[in-house]
Order: structure tokens, then sequence, then C-alpha cells
């Protein structure tokens, strides 16, 4: 569960968008389609606003992949959450300069 109250600002736009799914008197978003991970992300997301705990360095329990960043983008597009979604372009970009100067 998220509180209400840090998910509303990203959800207030999107609200007439989400009663269609949710019901007059329903306070919960059912997201079938998308794995634990990828809310997990999401819900850290929206406590931090980051992906990524500082630059270069991913979060400290988990390794992002670039799979993971995909799957958080596509969800901020399903929500219509383009602040996340351009968080994971953000951390797909810090990734690939990371393993770039590692010569990977």
């Amino acid at each position: 569960m998220v509180s209400g109250s840090i998910l509303c600002p990203n959800v207030d736009s999107r609200r007439s968008t989400a009663q269609e799914s949710m019901g007059p008197n329903r306070r919960i978003i059912e997201l079938p389609v998308d794995s634990p991970k990828t809310i997990g992300l999401y819900v850290y997301w929206v406590y931090t606003g980051k992906l990524l705990a500082g630059r270069n360095k991913p979060r400290e329990d988990s390794t992002l992949t670039y799979m993971d960043l995909v799957d958080s983008y596509i969800l901020g597009d399903r929500i219509l959450d383009t602040k996340f979604q351009n968080s994971a372009i953000d951390a797909v970009i810090e990734i690939s300069c990371t393993k770039m100067k590692d010569g990977f």
C-alpha cells in the first residue's frame, strides 16, 4: 500500500482515466500486468524521487537492468506518469555512461 498523500500529486492529473478502472467508491488501482519488482521500483521512486541512489550507483537493494528500466518506462506510460518515465530514461543513460567508462 502506498499513502494517498504521496501518490496524489502524481495521480490527480490521471484521475478521470483511473476512475474508469477503480469504480465509484474504490481507492485501489489494480496493475495485474506489471511485475512486483516494477511496482516496487515505482513505489521507491514515489518516495525518493529517484531510481538510482546516486550518480552512476545502482540502488543498494538490487541491481537495475535495462529491462527493469524499460518495464518502468512502460508502467509510467500505462499510468500516465511522464516524470517517472523521464526518471527511467535518465537511469538508462546513467547506466550506459557507467558501462562505457568501465569498458563494458
